[in-house]
């Protein structure tokens, strides 16, 4: 009986070792492009982690915009729980890579997923120890993974070795990207949400308002990516204009205090704006000073880029 016993333990830690051996990273069974198989391993590294990075921060803004119910957004919760940003911050440094491809433009490009159920159990487990936020329970949490299920958020990210071509580019798409979200802002802040009222105005007298807006405009989508012969770059963008105003009345309703815009107010021009979409072309160059540290975190640069939007939209700053 022990030599059956002893058979059947010595079969299962030979699959055992053959499902690790199938699990290994893909990454290791890559076949480099010619142009990289020159580059040390040092280097690739640290362009692949560049590009963990770029992927990393817009999946934050696909986290950072999931509704948990009619009023309230991850991002709502971050913004009021300390907690809750820790929490998420290290569940981001623990997303899965699951693809990795290298172009011949000294560029790499990773793919990075989280599922819905991964971010929704790690706020759960945090309002577990610090109960509701923002009337956000357990229960309502629940529910969202329920109707979610296992719903993939997946972002592609992009490095490239210093010094190329490639770093070039993606300079120069990051700079378009900033300027795209220049022409957003400029062109939201002047819509009037009543006769007296504008965008505007309400955001420069509400700091929650104002960072709902710069969230809501980094949510915009990239639809078209044009590099030219001079590795400038222009980047076509659009969102919804709804979505937006929808976003501010949220906001404004929980946090304002002027008073200043009535509920009939917000969805008269919630009708008014229908499903319209603004289209803005963002136009940008590659930076002299190199491209980002690859030390800074995905939430430090989502950070970043939301106080850039938030001096744009208080004309503080420019973007060239």
């Amino acid at each position: 009986m022990r030599r059956w016993v002893w058979m059947a333990l010595v079969v299962a830690l030979a699959c055992a070792a053959a499902a690790e051996e199938v699990a290994r990273p893909r990454e290791e069974r890559l076949e480099l492009p010619p142009a990289w198989q020159g580059v040390d391993a040092q280097t690739r590294l640290l362009a692949k982690r560049a590009a963990e990075v770029d992927a990393d921060r817009r999946l934050v803004e696909r986290i950072y915009g999931l509704r948990l119910d009619a009023q309230t957004t991850v991002l709502d919760l971050v913004q009021v729980s300390d907690d809750i940003r820790g929490a998420l911050r290290e569940e981001i440094k623990g997303i899965r890579t699951t693809e990795v491809a290298y172009a011949a433009d000294m560029t790499v490009e990773v793919v990075r997923e989280v599922t819905v159920r991964e971010v929704i159990e790690t706020i759960k487990r945090t309002i577990t120890r610090t109960k509701a936020v923002l009337g956000v329970s357990v229960d309502t949490l629940e529910e969202v993974t329920r109707e979610t299920r296992d719903t993939v958020l997946g972002v592609m990210g992009n490095g490239a070795v210093p010094g190329t071509r490639g770093e070039k580019r993606i300079q120069a798409k990051r700079a378009a990207e900033m300027d795209a979200f220049r022409k957003f802002a400029e062109k939201i802040v002047g819509v009037k949400v009543s006769s007296e009222t504008k965008v505007e105005n309400l955001v420069l007298a509400s700091d929650r308002v104002m960072t709902s807006l710069a969230a809501g405009i980094k949510g915009a989508k990239t639809t078209d990516i044009v590099y030219h012969q001079d590795d400038s770059c222009e980047v076509t963008m659009e969102l919804t204009l709804r979505e937006i105003i929808e976003t501010l009345q949220r906001t404004y309703k929980r946090y304002g205090r002027d008073g200043k815009v009535s509920d009939d107010q917000w969805r008269k021009v919630s009708t008014e704006v229908k499903d319209k979409v603004i289209e803005v072309v963002g136009s940008g160059a590659p930076r002299a000073e190199g491209a980002e540290s690859v030390g800074t975190s995905s939430s430090e640069l989502y950070s970043q880029e939301i106080q850039i939007i938030r001096r744009v939209i208080k004309r503080e700053v420019g973007v060239l």
